[in-house]
């Protein structure tokens, strides 16, 4: 049971691994000259710069509390192996999970 709080924690730090991957592209692109001289692309780019750049901060962020998560997780199994399952529930890894993804977004403010 415990291979499947870490698993849980895993897939979450990979779908913040892939988000981070998407906010780049727009950076990945823009480095050849048939995009930066295309002015939609241009366009689109500085109009969405701020998101993508403080968005791909907020998933580097979680990715890596997601990893001391998946740390402490087997941590704790090593631990104290009979109480493992007790220590880390569904609902503690869920809860983990959701304060580590969204914490940064609440405290995110635009001026």
């Amino acid at each position: 049971m415990a291979e499947f709080q870490a698993n849980i924690l895993l897939a979450a730090m990979a779908l913040a691994d892939i988000l981070l991957l998407v906010c780049h592209f727009p950076y990945a692109l823009n480095i050849y000259p048939t995009f930066y001289r295309s002015a939609p692309f241009r366009e689109f780019f500085y109009k969405t710069h701020v998101f993508f750049h403080s968005m791909s901060n907020i998933f580097s962020a979680s990715a890596s509390w997601l990893a001391v998560a998946v740390s402490f997780e087997r941590f704790s199994g090593i631990r104290s192996p009979m109480h493992a399952r007790l220590q880390w529930g569904n609902s503690r890894v869920l809860l983990s999970i959701i304060l580590i993804l969204f914490e940064p977004v609440e405290s995110w403010q635009l001026d």
